[in-house]
């Protein structure tokens, strides 16, 4: 939660996150309790279905102690409400993708106009769900395209969720931030 209390997509690198204003804030006591960020979505999921069987999932998924750094460490997580979480499921990429689109766009308009195009994609009961919630949080990760979806991306994302939240809790201490 730390590392999404500021931040903000990084341009430059689609899937990423960047420090953003500090007046947009998710981290406060109203946060703690709000149901936006209630359950942990796996953006890799935890149980292999035929949709993940890529070779570039095998290391995610090898039974040893590095499985669990990648498939349960925080670069394979993302804050959820669990009706949206439990909807994604073991569900591809590509419709995971369009499901983080579609909770993550700003405006009615750019909603309803996604509902449009991923209507032959994603059943009617997910996309009326998804249109009901606004994460921008999973917008970040709605950017990534096929090919970007990696062992790489996934720890590379981790080490940069922990320097986001160093950074806003070394502050908070008033501890140096390198």
């Amino acid at each position: 939660m730390a590392a999404s209390d500021i931040a903000t997509s990084d341009k430059q690198r689609p899937g990423h996150m960047a420090l953003g204003r500090a007046d947009k804030k998710l981290l406060d006591r109203d946060a703690w309790n709000d149901e936006n960020v209630e359950t942990i979505e796996h953006i890799i999921p935890q149980t292999r279905a035929e949709d993940w069987n890529d070779p570039k999932f095998d290391q995610v998924y090898a039974q040893d102690d590095k499985q669990n750094y990648l498939l349960h460490g925080i670069g394979n997580l993302a804050l959820c409400p669990k009706e949206i979480n439990s909807s994604f499921g073991n569900f591809s990429w590509a419709k995971k993708r369009k499901g983080y689109q579609m909770c993550s766009v700003p405006t009615e308009g750019e909603v309803q106009k996604l509902a449009e195009e991923f209507h032959d994609i994603l059943s009617k009961s997910s996309l009326k769900r998804y249109e009901s919630k606004y994460l921008p949080m999973l917008g970040y990760l709605s950017q990534l395209g096929d090919e970007d979806l990696t062992v790489d991306f996934i720890e590379e994302r981790g080490r940069e969720i922990a320097s986001l939240t160093w950074e806003r809790i070394a502050g908070w201490l008033d501890l140096p931030k390198d």
